[in-house]
């Protein structure tokens, strides 16, 4: 249903009836004209809402317009200075405090809450604090009248205000920028409307580390931190007398158990807002206590959302593991009997204990010693586990459906494997895309042909590209995606690219032959080796960094010293020119593949070929086998396997030690382009299929 945009006459009979129904007072002529002309410039609900409360405040003799007209005439500037104005009132850093922590609370906050959080702000002084000695104890919290002040300034409204009105005023209430409603039997102060939340976000947290900072004090909210643990250093010697947030509480006349919702529904967001994978698996979705608390407190249904929600906003082993061999398969069981949880887990995590992750088996151990010391009811906890876990293969997928089909794609994923970037033969943009939610983060703009090579960083802050024919490599700020430096160091086509573990310097291989070790800051050329050789197709590092190996067209794989530049060995036996190459973490086999659809395994110690890997092959019309086309390497974190993604949209995964095929994954119908992984018991391969 579409309805019209209401006009400013309608919008000006809007503003007269709240301020007759609840201020109970009216506006001169030409008070109204001075809101009618500022409704032209903005005609929303909201911002009629906000000047309400502004209309409001003035006397029946004042001229509006012989002070300036209505404040502002746009919502967005009216916030802006709102917020302003409460800084100069108030002080900056307390409604930076305030404010920051209501736009990263996605249920509200509580009074309590909220001080508690102020309390502990770093950012605050004494001056907004209560300061009591009694004997030696020193006590230090902000005091209630201040959040108060800020609240009524806020033009608060209550939604409980709103429960035990007549339907006439019902209609007619407004909100301020600041509401109250009632969450899990708390009444919680939250913003009114989103437009407010932008407001907070771009001038309170502008940059990412404080609202992780943000989110990380809340989380310690939650979780207790600031009762019963250590507080931060910054704190010693000073109590801030916080309330405690227990996850559970026993009665002790029935022996009733009551779970804290706040921290049910609150602990695992700000937990996964604040950056800490570990921790977030530590204190909550891989937490016995947590995990029974959401099935107790909330049922079933809530804790599917929750995985859902953390599983669209990052890639995580652990909890892929969690849902897909624990939850998922027993899902009739546990909406049985939430009793039943326990069990399903430790039967169902058991049976794969000695492939889990650290994690996982500390889950398992947690339900154990529950079954142990907590547990009332009779549980069938079975010796040996038989229930095996279903096979999982692909993850998340997405499309670029607006791409032209013929274009050819190039893929990298971050250090984290949570965002990839993607570039296409038809454009040369950089497209950086969310994996869980396939959402569209950032395009960098400043190439002006087609992108040849992209790496990343180890630190996961920035990433390099380089295109044809400018024959450049750019250097570009992730967060920021900006270009902070052009590197200009070849002649012609570059088509490899590796970063140092330290992110100090790169090696860039061109089809000029030259590889060059450039220092990433300054741009400046350390080292060029010139292997008189064809192009240069393809490059590895040693774990240390002491040697760099490279792949020609030639047919020939050099071994150099980085530090001195002096080749030290030469790998024959190719009769066609590397175009990929892959070294295990152990430095003791390379693997590489040719022109030729061959794949040779290589000692590096010996310099020696070892053996070929074979099977990774295509039927022609007349049903003859052939070689397919290697498109992309990657070897698995043991060095005993290694993943062949081919021409054919398969991936080929062998044993490195004796050739054999283990498995054959079935992925698209177009060559799997760009390969990699992550270590974990299951493996996981990021790949995009190109045209």
């Amino acid at each position: 249903m579409q309805m019209s945009r209401l006009n400013e006459e309608e919008l000006l009979e809007m503003v007269k009836n709240l301020l007759i129904n609840q201020y109970n007072r009216s506006i001169t002529l030409d008070q109204q004209a001075s809101i009618r002309e500022s409704l032209k410039q903005c005609p929303y609900p909201f911002y009629a809402s906000l000047l309400v409360h502004e209309a409001a405040k003035w006397p029946s003799w004042l001229d509006i317009r012989s002070v300036g007209g209505v404040p502002v005439g746009n919502a967005l500037v009216y916030l802006e200075k709102k917020f302003i104005d409460m800084e100069n009132v108030h002080g900056q850093d307390i409604c930076s405090a305030v404010f920051s922590f209501l736009e990263c609370a996605n249920q509200g906050l509580t009074d309590t809450e909220l001080l508690d959080l102020c309390s502990y702000h770093s950012g605050l002084t004494r001056k907004y604090m209560t300061i009591q000695t009694a004997d030696a104890d020193n006590l230090c919290r902000m005091t209630y009248i201040t959040w108060l002040q800020i609240k009524n300034d806020m033009t608060i409204y209550s939604e409980m205000a709103n429960a035990v009105t007549n339907e006439k005023s019902r209609s007619n209430l407004t909100h301020g920028v600041i509401m109250e409603r009632r969450l899990d039997n708390k009444v919680v102060a939250t913003w009114s409307c989103p437009l407010i939340r932008y407001v907070v976000r771009g001038k309170f947290l502008a940059s990412n580390q404080l609202l992780k900072q943000c989110h990380s004090d809340m989380a310690d909210l939650f979780d207790d931190a600031w009762t019963y643990n250590q507080p931060p250093k910054r704190f010693k010697f000073i109590s801030r007398l916080p309330t405690p947030q227990p996850l559970y509480s026993i009665q002790q006349s029935n022996g009733i158990t009551h779970y804290n919702k706040r921290r049910v529904n609150n602990l695992w967001y700000h937990l996964l807002h604040s950056g800490s994978i570990d921790y977030f698996e530590e204190r909550s979705l891989l937490n016995y206590e947590y995990l029974e608390a959401i099935l107790y407190s909330s049922g079933l249904v809530k804790l599917l959302s929750i995985i859902e929600d953390a599983s669209l906003q990052i890639i995580n082993h652990n909890l892929y593991t969690l849902y897909s061999h624990c939850v998922k398969p027993a899902l009739f069981s546990i909406s049985v009997s939430p009793n039943l949880f326990v069990t399903e887990l430790i039967g169902r995590l058991r049976y794969t204990r000695a492939k889990n992750t650290e994690a996982l088996n500390h889950l398992v151990d947690q339900a154990m010693q529950w079954i142990d010391t907590n547990c009332v009811l009779p549980s069938l906890v079975p010796l040996t586990c038989w229930i095996k876990p279903p096979s999982t293969h692909l993850v998340v997928s997405f499309s670029l459906n607006e791409w032209p089909k013929e274009s050819k794609s190039l893929v990298k994923a971050t250090i984290n494997y949570q965002y990839v970037f993607v570039c296409g033969s038809h454009s040369p943009d950089i497209h950086m895309f969310h994996v869980a939610s396939n959402t569209l983060v950032r395009i960098f703009k400043g190439h002006t042909g087609i992108i040849t090579v992209l790496e990343c960083s180890t630190n996961g802050q920035f990433f390099l590209s380089s295109s044809m024919p400018e024959n450049s490599i750019r250097v570009w700020t992730i967060m920021k995606g900006e270009c902070t430096r052009t590197i200009i160091a070849h002649d012609a086509k570059i088509i490899c690219l590796r970063i140092s573990r330290d992110d100090r310097c790169l090696i860039s291989g061109s089809a000029d032959s030259k590889v060059k070790v450039i220092d990433i800051e300054t741009g400046r050329v350390i080292r060029t080796l010139c292997p008189e050789s064809g192009a240069v197709m393809a490059l590895a590092l040693t774990t240390h960094e002491e040697y760099l190996i490279t792949g020609h067209s030639d047919f020939t794989v050099k071994l150099w010293h980085v530090d001195t530049g002096r080749m030290i060995s030469k790998l024959g036996s190719l009769i066609a020119p590397v175009t990929l190459m892959a070294l295990t973490s152990n430095d003791a086999f390379l693997l590489v593949a040719s022109d030729d659809e061959t794949l040779h395994v290589f000692s590096l110690c010996s310099g020696t070929e070892l053996h070929e890997l074979r099977g990774h092959e295509g039927k022609n019309r007349q049903g003859n086998h052939y070689q397919l086309q290697v498109a992309s390497l990657a070897i698995a974190s043991d060095d005993c396997q290694t993943f062949i993604g081919s021409t054919d949209g398969k991936i080929y995964r062998y044993d490195l030690h004796t050739g054999k095929i283990l498995s054959i994954q079935g992925c698209s119908n177009v060559p799997v382009s760009t390969l990699e992984y992550k270590e974990g018991p299951l493996g996981k391969t990021i790949r995009k299929s190109a045209r």
